[in-house]
């Protein structure tokens, strides 16, 4: 007896249920922190510029270090995830990101900001 599951109309029959609606809710909260990340380095950027003494153009790597780090942790998280599994891989880059993040606030040099900005990027990414 071979039945033939169609996943299409099972997902169109079945009411959301609160888990999808948290999931969403996480999924959406997790856009706007990265939404807001990317954005605050930009807004923060002069103020990195005085505090630090650098010319504009040393802003340049803190500016691409979450972008690098996003695209890196995009191949390589997905490859960690087929090794240990989807959730630990999501639920992982969630905390490096949000971790990283929060640690950007309380870097005192160019250095610690770029590496923070890089790894919250590779948790992002993933």
């Amino acid at each position: 007896m071979n039945k033939h599951l169609d996943i299409a109309s099972l997902i169109d029959r079945e009411p959301l249920r609160l888990y999808q609606w948290g999931i969403f809710l996480l999924c959406f909260l997790t856009a706007v922190f990265d939404g807001f990340d990317t954005q605050a380095i930009a807004f923060t950027g002069p103020a990195i510029v005085a505090t630090f003494g650098l010319r504009p153009g040393d802003l340049a790597p803190i500016l691409i270090a979450g972008t690098l780090g996003m695209t890196i942790g995009a191949m390589t998280l997905g490859l960690i995830g087929d090794r240990v599994g989807r959730r630990p891989a999501l639920l992982g880059g969630v905390a490096v990101f949000s971790v990283a993040s929060l640690l950007t606030a309380c870097a005192s040099s160019t250095a610690q900001i770029l590496a923070l900005r890089f790894i919250a990027g590779l948790g992002m990414g993933g």
